[in-house]
Order: structure tokens, then C-alpha cells, then sequence
């Protein structure tokens, strides 16, 4: 059966599932739909593996195109299971392990998800409390249509800070496993909620008190025929998401786990089953790996290193996110791009007070400049907005994503300002149609009016216009950008007529211009970097008041909404109260597990 046929089969069969819109279903009934529809995928491809050759490869492949074109279209909850839980069987467990495990898996006998540290860069707390931990590290396991970002509550790049303990007890042979704060809580591997029965947990190990770095091991979450979570182990969801609400992304914590030996990943590292009970030890495999390559540093500002190169899993503290430029850059832009708007708000005030009593006095002299004003400033201002939120949104990571942040509500407020009460296209029309009038005037040496006097600065020094690199001549290089801006566009508007076009028409194929930037300026690469230099130099300065310039906007927690920016600072206590709140935290085994998943797991579909 062609890709097509198979598409329009699982369509045909998922009719009756779907028939509800999924705009108008509850987060926990988005996650019932989606393990339907799974069922019936599976079911599917059960049948064409078996036409196949029953290669694993063949096999994998045809989940994976599935993934991509089933009605699960706001991501699946067995995703992470085909994408990384396989892979991590295939990649790490030993030839032993493999025969174990890969049968189960490949046959969804058994469901996985992948609770390892990976890309969710964590939010430093709004304040007083600044115990942050953040950053990025690498997503290249994660796909277009499916996020995946597993990590600890409180753990993102720093590597050594990952607090999950798996400690070897020699006389039971035997990891225990602990998450032993809150901010050590797994928390976003999809599947995890309540699909898996089975996750591969990434942990410190120790043995005979001694820290052997991070490693990973497979844990059983689940009873596999109550699907009742094991005794230590707290399981759920962790709530509403910005989207892919049909994955019912989890977090987990662990109380005194008890796993046997051979459940820790062989294929690189082992730990000896020795006859001195108190002599157990890791060792690692002779292949094409080492420690280092097991879990490598990603920041440079983690790359403590002893004179011999090894690494040191304890010194130093760990950087908090906002000391790296790069979320400066991200953040403090933002915080700028507000109090300039502020300004101009209050700027666009004044001159509407000052036309408001010239119009009293019968003059509409200023009438346009105010229409040109405030079109031009509503489309910007909430073009700008919308980018800055969506900038906040992922200097969050992962937890931007929730919806407890908030962030994806004043995402959606702010992009809907860019169209209502005018579109913006047009409205920057509308002020270009006011520029190019004022052009005119200012070719003919008329007086303008001081929010257009630089276009008779343009007339008078375009041609000796040197660039300077001062807040003056900045300003200046703007005004001889956006000046050059129009002039170039009348030019083209006049050389349409000419050639007998109409002046509306010969409006409308210059519009893309009217709206767009231009560069005019004779800045250099010199300068350039001068002013790379000073604005890095700004972000430094700026750094130690950021969280000063944000509570000045006294925004209390109520309207705030949010628990990435409480006032208390308590990120991780908040995230996890919200989560369980989740309807799909409310019973230990969602209805689905019975209908669908365990007849899924026993080959019974």
C-alpha cells in the first residue's frame, strides 16, 4: 500500500474520533483523541510490517512517516518512544540489553519515553530569590513537527548540576535511583504523563560513595498490567503547553527506585559484578567513546579542567543565564523597546492635545501629521511588541512553552493587535501616503512640521554627511536612512507617470518600497564594529538593573498570571503546583490505557 492509501486509510478510520473539532476539546480530551488515533496507526503499521521484510529499519521508517502525515497533528504521544526511546536501545544498550528490550519496544509491548537532560534553558526568577539554571544545549533529536525538550525542573546546560542520583548498593546489586529536590524533577519527555511504562533515566552515578559522572538507565515507571505507577515513582503531567497538547509531555520524581545491575546502558560503561562486594567499580568499554564524549560540557564557562584535562565535576558555580550576552541580547532589548514606546506614547499624547486645541480654534494644519503618527506608531508598536514577546517566550526554553507562564496568551494578545483596529500594511501606507505629500513640501522649501523637519536636513547635507559615532550622529544616520527611504520611492513614482501610468497605479508598484527600509549611510565596517563594542559595553552596564527596570512596571502577580515572573521568585515550586492541577493528574490511569494502550501492548488491536 502507497504512502496515500495509507494516509487516507488511518483518515478513513479516525472519521468517527475527529468528528469533534480539536479547537473546541479540553487539554485531557486533546490527549485521549491522540492515543485513539495512535491505536489506530499502530494498527496499520503492524499490517504493513508484516508484508514487509521485518527489518527494524523498514520497520522504523514507516512509524516515522506516519508520525508525519496521521491526524495526530498536534504531535503524538508515542513520539518520543519511536524517536529517541528506540534509538537510545539501539545507540547505548548492549547486544544483551538490545535482544531484552528492542523486541518489546519495536512491538509496543512496551511504551518509552527518554527523560534525559537536554534543550530547555530555564527562567531566572523575576525576584528576590536568584537561583537560576539555564542555557542552551544541542536539539538535534528534536524534529519540526514535535517538541521534545527533556530536562530537570531546575536543570538546563550546566552538565554537573544534573542532581538525579543513581547510587550502587554491591550487596543487592542493585541502582537506586533518587531525584532528591524538586528542581531534580524530570520534567517534558513526551509520552511521559501517562502513555509510558518505561523511560531511560539519565543520572550521577555513584559507587562506594565515589562519583563516576552521568550515565543512563532504564527504569520501569509502570505496572504493566494496571498501569498503576511503581512504588517511589510520582508520575503526571505537567499541563497545558502553547501547543502540541495532544503530547502528554510528563514530569517524574523518584523516591529510593530500586533497579537491578544489568538496567544501567553496557554498551560504553559497566559496572563489575566483583566477589569483594565493596569493590564494585565502572568500567569503561575500548570503543570509539570515552567519558568526555558521554556527557560533554556544552558551555565554555563550564570547561573546568584539572593541569591533566580531566574533567572536575564539582568546582565552580554555575553561571546564571543572564550573565551570557546572548540572553542579554535577547532580554534587554525588550525592556528598552518598552520604555521607548512608553515615551512615544506619551510623546503621541502631547501632539494629539495640541491638535485637539488647534482644531478647537478652527485650524487643521496638524491633522495629517497626527493621522501619520499614530497609523505609523500602532503598526510598529505592536509588530515590535509581538517579536519581544515571542523573544521573552524563548529566553524562556522550554518553560515559555507552558502555558502557566502566560507568555503564549500575551503572545496571542499582542499579534492580534498587528490587525485589528487597522492592518498594519495599511496603516504604514497611510503614513507613507503623508511622507510622500511632505516630500514635496520639502523639495519646494516650505516649512515643515518637527516631526518631518530632517528632510530639510536631507536636502541641505545628504551630499556631506559623514557618519559619527555619538547618539547624534546615530540619530542623524536614521534620519538620512529613512529620508533617502521616501526620496527614492517619489523618484520611482514619478518615473512611472511619466511613462503615462496613473499616479495610483504607479503608488501601488512602489508600495513594497513605501513599507520596506533602505540603506543610506556612510558607515563603515570600522564603524560598525566600534558600534558592536559600545552596545556590548551597554548590555554589561544595563545587566546589574535589569530586574530593577522590570519591577518598576509594578505589574502585581495577579495581573501577571504567570510563574516564571511571581514576585517571590519561586519558579519551580510554582511550575509544579500549576501541573498538577491538570485534569489528567486527577486519576493515576487515564480511561485510554484500558480502551486503547493495553490492548495496543498485549497485540490485541
Amino acid at each position: 500500500m502507497c504512502s496515500c492509501g495509507l494516509e487516507e486509510f488511518v483518515c478513513s478510520q479516525t472519521q468517527e474520533t475527529n468528528k469533534i473539532p480539536y479547537d473546541y476539546l479540553s487539554h485531557k480530551e486533546k490527549y485521549e483523541r491522540a492515543v485513539e488515533n495512535v491505536a489506530v496507526v499502530f494498527k496499520c503499521i503492524h499490517k504493513i510490517y508484516e508484508e514487509m521484510d521485518g527489518s527494524n529499519d523498514a520497520y522504523r521508517d514507516t512509524i516515522v512517516r506516519f508520525l508525519k502525515r496521521t491526524p495526530c497533528n498536534d504531535g503524538s504521544p508515542v513520539a518520543v518512544h519511536i524517536l529517541m526511546f528506540l534509538p537510545a536501545i539501539l545507540g547505548q544498550a548492549s547486544a544483551e540489553q538490545r535482544a531484552q528490550w528492542l523486541p518489546r519496544a519495536i512491538n509496543a509491548n512496551i511504551i518509552g519515553t527518554f527523560a534525559q537532560d537536554a534543550a530547555a534553558p530555564k527562567p531566572r526568577p523575576a525576584r528576590p530569590i536568584d537561583k537560576s539554571r539555564t542555557g542552551l544545549r544541542h536539539a538535534h533529536l528534536v524534529l519540526p513537527f514535535f517538541l521534545n525538550l527533556q530536562t530537570e525542573l531546575g536543570h538546563g546546560t550546566f552538565i554537573r548540576g544534573l542532581e538525579t542520583t543513581a547510587t550502587y548498593d554491591s550487596k543487592t546489586k542493585e541502582f537506586i535511583l533518587n531525584t532528591p529536590t524538586l528542581t531534580s524533577s524530570k520534567w517534558w519527555p513526551g509520552g511521559l504523563g501517562h502513555t509510558a511504562n518505561y523511560c531511560v533515566v539519565v543520572a550521577q552515578l555513584y559507587i562506594n560513595a565515589k562519583h563516576y559522572g552521568i550515565h543512563s538507565f532504564m527504569l520501569q515507571l509502570r505496572d504493566e498490567e494496571t498501569h498503576i505507577p511503581l512504588p517511589g515513582v510520582e508520575v503526571g503531567n505537567i499541563g497545558a503547553k502553547f501547543g502540541l497538547n495532544s503530547v502528554d509531555n510528563g514530569f517524574l520524581r523518584l523516591k529510593n527506585v530500586r533497579i537491578p545491575r544489568t538496567h544501567m546502558f553496557m554498551k560504553y560503561a559497566k559496572v563489575l559484578e566483583c566477589k569483594d562486594m565493596d569493590s564494585s567499580l565502572l568500567v569503561l568499554e575500548k570503543l570509539k567513546t570515552d567519558p568526555e564524549s558521554i556527557s560533554r560540557p556544552e558551555s565554555e564557562k563550564e570547561l573546568d579542567q584539572d593541569p591533566n584535562g580531566k574533567w572536575d565535576w564539582n568546582r565552580g558555580p554555575e553561571v546564571q543565564i543572564l550573565d551570557f550576552n546572548t540572553q542579554q541580547h535577547k532580554l534587554l532589548i525588550s525592556i528598552a523597546t518598552y520604555y521607548a514606546f512608553n515615551s512615544l506614547a506619551d510623546e503621541l499624547s502631547k501632539v494629539h492635545e495640541e491638535v485637539t486645541l488647534d482644531l478647537q480654534k478652527g485650524s487643521l494644519l496638524r491633522l495629517p501629521e497626527l493621522h501619520a503618527l499614530a497609523c505609523c506608531l500602532k503598526a510598529i508598536c505592536s509588530s515590535d511588541t509581538a517579536a519581544c514577546v515571542e523573544q521573552c517566550r524563548l529566553a524562556c526554553g522550554g518553560h515559555g512553552y507552558m502555558s502557566s507562564s502566560n507568555l503564549p496568551i500575551i503572545y496571542g494578545m499582542a499579534t492580534a493587535a498587528c490587525t485589528y483596529e487597522g492592518e498594519n500594511t495599511v496603516l504604514l501606507l497611510q503614513t507613507a501616503r503623508f511622507l510622500v505629500k511632505t516630500w514635496q513640501a520639502a523639495k519646494n522649501r516650505e516649512v515643515l512640521m518637527s516631526t518631518v523637519s530632517y528632510f530639510a536636513m536631507f536636502f541641505e547635507f545628504r551630499e556631506s554627511f559623514c557618519w559619527e559615532n555619538s547618539m547624534d550622529g546615530i540619530m542623524r544616520g536614521f534620519e538620512i536612512v529613512a529620508a533617502s527611504h521616501i526620496d527614492k520611492c517619489v523618484k520611482n513614482i514619478e518615473k512611472r507617470m511619466k511613462s503615462g501610468m496613473p499616479y495610483e497605479d504607479a503608488w501601488n508598484l512602489t508600495s513594497i518600497q513605501l513599507v520596506a527600509a533602505a540603506e543610506y549611510t556612510t558607515i563603515s565596517k570600522q564603524d560598525i564594529e566600534l558600534l558592536n563594542h559600545r552596545y556590548e559595553e551597554l548590555l554589561t552596564k544595563i545587566r546589574p538593573n535589569a530586574v530593577g527596570l522590570v519591577d518598576a512596571f509594578d505589574f502585581s502577580d495577579d495581573v501577571l498570571n504567570s510563574t516564571l515572573g511571581a514576585y517571590d521568585g519561586r519558579v519551580y515550586e510554582r511550575l509544579m503546583a500549576e501541573a498538577l492541577k491538570s485534569p489528567l493528574n486527577a486519576e493515576p490511569v487515564n480511561r485510554t490505557f484500558h480502551t486503547h494502550l493495553k490492548p495496543l501492548m498485549r497485540g490485541k488491536l
